[in-house]
């Protein structure tokens, strides 16, 4: 009996004290990936695509997704937004294959062995590469998040974007914390 008594409250306190510490976590990264899900809306805004590409003349603007998403509900609050007349589509694709008929690709970490295959394959395509996946832009991807401080900012890789027909305009770049030229 004495065992139950003191095992009880140790497991009542357990709970209180990390519960908490868990919750802060899962909202800290909900927070940060609503952070990323404005910050795709708004390179849409800000990256013109050559009117021959699916992206310069389709109905809508297709975002896709590539791998495990770390987005949860995120996406919800952009898509159906519209860019430029066109509102926003999301999809959830598993093999980059897949990406043919999108305009933007985010390249989820669960593809990191993968990212040269992902990125030789959308080769010189009009889609814009996204990717919160560590030195993203210096292996050619478009545009990586990068940690700074406690805030969320972002480089570009311009001359991966110019050989995919896409240009940024000088305002994105400006907000770059890094940008690679040609």
């Amino acid at each position: 009996m004495k065992t139950n008594q003191i095992l009880i409250p140790v497991l009542i306190a357990s709970l209180l004290l990390f519960s908490p510490i868990c919750a802060r976590t899962e909202t800290e990264e909900a927070g940060e990936y609503q952070v990323k899900a404005a910050y795709l809306y708004h390179f849409a805004k800000f990256v013109e695509w050559p009117s021959e590409a699916a992206g310069g003349s389709a109905p809508t603007l297709t975002l896709c997704v590539l791998g495990k998403s770390p987005f949860g509900k995120a996406l919800t609050t952009i898509a159906g937004k519209t860019v430029r007349g066109r509102p926003v589509v999301i999809s959830y694709i598993k093999q980059v294959e897949e990406s043919a008929s999108c305009d933007m690709l985010f390249v989820s970490q669960s593809e990191k062995a993968k990212l040269a295959q992902i990125l030789s394959f959308v080769g010189s395509r009009p889609i814009l590469t996204v990717s919160d996946i560590k030195r993203f832009v210096s292996a050619g991807g478009m545009i990586g998040f990068v940690p700074e401080k406690d805030r969320i900012r972002f480089e570009i890789n311009r001359g991966a974007a110019l050989r995919s027909g896409l240009r940024g305009s000088a305002q994105l770049l400006k907000l770059a914390v890094t940008v690679v030229e040609p």
